[in-house]
């Protein structure tokens, strides 16, 4: 594992326009994010001081860690469960985890694509999507949904516009078409912290920290309300494909 170094006191002190190095790779820090579990960075590459050599890191990355405020023993082994899920995880429509980081005071981090944005910011824009790139988005979502649970028999359960990245889709750029709709983007599910693994050896090895009670909460408790399938708010119902179903 790769080793995160910065001179502030801490991971969650670093501000915009600091530097530091992921292994020997200089970055400078872009932005900071806050979220209800999670701190963010974006960072661009110092070319200046960039070594000559290919890497899994590229020109934007984003680093993610869960805040001291969640960081108790079970909201860290839940972060490391997600990482552990998410490291096998190579496709089209799905947000890639580049390198999982030492972060020092900070833990475990995701080195994850930076995204332009979500689907939500892309709602806040539009109110309202054609048919054509509301199925454009679907049929990239179910892509990514579909990759997941055939590789690893992994269910999402925390599908909710936040959670889907877009990136410019390269195959459109010289589609004069696709330029003016959503076809211009490639849509990513991205996430997985409340993942549910129907893949016994995978789920224990992933959760082997967790109790076995808050393993059941994860994967049936816990989610944004508005976007819960109905058997999730029934005690003795298990999450299933159908769980994921939008």
């Amino acid at each position: 594992m790769i080793r995160l170094f910065h001179k502030r006191n801490s991971f969650f002190d670093l501000l915009p326009n600091d530097s530091l190095l992921i292994g020997d790779r200089p970055y400078v820090v872009e932005k900071v994010a806050r979220g209800g579990m999670g701190f963010v960075l974006l960072l661009t590459l110092d070319h200046a001081k960039a070594p000559e050599r290919l890497s899994a890191l590229g020109l934007k990355v984003a680093l993610k860690g869960v805040l001291p405020s969640v960081a108790d023993p079970e909201g860290i082994a839940l972060f490391k469960r997600e990482l552990t899920i998410w490291s096998a995880f190579r496709h089209f429509n799905v947000v890639w985890l580049l390198e999982i980081v030492d972060g020092g005071d900070a833990g475990w981090l995701a080195a994850m694509d930076w995204c332009p944005g979500s689907l939500r910011d892309l709602l806040k824009e539009a109110r309202r999507f054609s048919y054509a790139d509301s199925a454009h988005v679907m049929c990239h979502l179910i892509d990514g949904l579909a990759y997941a649970y055939e590789k690893d028999r992994v269910l999402h359960l925390d599908l909710k516009p936040e959670n889907v990245l877009y990136h410019l889709n390269v195959r459109s750029l010289t589609d004069a078409d696709a330029i003016s709709s959503l076809e211009q983007y490639r849509f990513m599910v991205s996430d997985w912290g409340i993942a549910s693994v129907k893949q016994t050896k995978l789920n224990a090895i992933a959760g082997q920290s967790l109790t076995d009670e808050a393993t059941q909460r994860t994967f049936n408790n816990i989610g944004t309300v508005l976007y819960m399938a109905p058997e999730r708010f029934s005690a003795g119902f298990r999450s299933s494909v159908a769980s994921d179903v939008l």
